[in-house]
């Protein structure tokens, strides 16, 4: 018996005082009446029934002529005996039950994930003029539809996917790079380079290599011709077809890097002016109490105020958002303080500004070859300068006719 059947439809733990208790349990085997938990103690045998097969034993207690003890009672049915004078207090189970069964009908938050380009208010500000918010039933949010006019709205969303669960509207995106007419439709075209180095190794997948391993190519130069010549016996081009270029093209480069931080941070003195303003939301309407606004000081000193929100979101579940939530804004006072970084804590941040320029450049396809990034120092400023040798793709796509194909020879 599973625990929550055993609950609903009550237990009895009980006692049988009898040195042979076999024909006993053969007998309830024999009528299909379920003991469990059976154990022997010397002449006495303990086990679990439930309240339904209780019923049933009867016959078996004439026949063999003994009595179950009951221990204890367990389950559903005695608990609502016990308790049947408090009927209030299981009417408010009943209506906390349905009340419940009622929300989870409705959607009472919007999570959006994926979104780069695109921030959450502006992708909540179009769900709300296509009237998706929240607050409405489940079953009048067609996600189909709506993952439809994400992607009419944004060109840039190359894959949408929208679905509830429980009372979330969960929306999932990837935003790509939107291709121009030319090159989405172009069907000719050459690898062209879009910067200076040396050529270090190619693959061309489809067209003519103009380079070679070794080559010095500078911007704008063509490394894949769209062309590929037909020769004949005779080794004379016989015909000539033109194609969209296609290949891997990867050159040794030297990045000259110049970036520049500020040598110092601005420390917040708060003062003891503070304020709070609490919303309170439900389902849907909000009510606000409190000012989260200081008066400007009369003393002529200058002060700046940081502003902080907490919002908290009530659930039963991971996906069980209630129509409740409360939202504390706090503003404080202080006077902005100018604090310049020790040279040790320059070295330090300087150290961990290189670590993450090189991090950056490999994470976009780049090999490192050598650096020579140093930190140098400044007052107002410490810039992090050196060359940095690596290998990137230097190769993109420049759509052309049959014409410019030809012409770029």
């Amino acid at each position: 018996m599973s625990r929550f059947w055993d609950f609903v439809g009550g237990t009895l733990d009980c006692r049988l005082d009898t040195p042979a208790p076999e024909r006993f349990m053969n007998l309830c085997h024999s009528r299909k009446i379920y003991l469990a938990d059976i154990s022997s103690s010397g002449q006495q045998t303990r086990f679990r029934i439930g309240l339904k097969d209780y019923r049933k034993i009867r016959p078996v207690v004439r026949k063999c002529h003994v009595v179950p003890k009951i221990i204890r009672r367990r389950g559903l049915p005695f608990l609502l005996y016990r308790n049947r004078r408090h009927k209030a207090f299981f009417a408010g189970i009943i209506i906390a039950l349905a009340l419940l069964w009622l929300l989870s009908g409705y959607v009472w938050d919007i999570e959006i994930q994926g979104n780069a380009v695109h921030t959450d208010e502006t992708l909540a500000q179009f769900l709300a003029e296509i009237d998706i918010h929240t607050g409405q039933r489940k079953s009048s949010v067609d996600t189909s539809w709506l993952e439809e006019e994400l992607r009419l709205k944004y060109e840039d969303i190359s894959w949408v996917s929208a679905r509830i669960e429980g009372t979330v509207l969960k929306i999932e995106l990837k935003e790509a790079k939107v291709l121009t007419p030319e090159d989405e439709n172009a069907q000719t075209g050459n690898i062209v380079a879009w910067q200076d180095g040396v050529i270090a190794s190619m693959v061309t997948r489809n067209g003519t290599a103009r380079v070679a391993v070794g080559d010095t190519v500078k911007a704008g130069d063509l490394l894949i011709e769209g062309r590929v010549d037909i020769i004949g016996d005779d080794e004379a081009v016989k015909n000539t077809h033109y194609v969209r270029a296609d290949g891997d093209v990867y050159a040794r480069v030297t990045y000259h890097c110049d970036d520049y931080y500020p040598a110092y941070y601005i420390e917040k003195n708060f003062t003891k002016n503070k304020k709070y303003q609490v919303n309170f939301e439900v389902f849907g309407n909000r009510l606000t109490v409190g000012k989260a606004a200081l008066p400007e000081p009369d003393d002529g000193d200058v002060y700046s105020y940081d502003e902080v929100s907490q919002v908290t979101k009530y659930r039963l579940t991971k996906n069980f958002y209630l129509p409740f939530a409360i939202q504390i804004k706090t503003v404080r006072q202080y006077t902005p303080e100018t604090v310049y970084y020790t040279d040790g804590e320059l070295d330090a941040l300087g150290q961990a500004a290189i670590e993450k320029k090189l991090a950056e450049l490999e994470a976009d396809g780049a090999k490192i070859i050598s650096q020579d990034l140093q930190t140098v120092k400044e007052k107002e400023y410490y810039a992090i300068r050196g060359n940095i040798e690596m290998v990137i793709p230097i190769g993109k796509f420049e759509a052309a006719d049959a014409a410019g194909v030809q012409e770029s020879r």
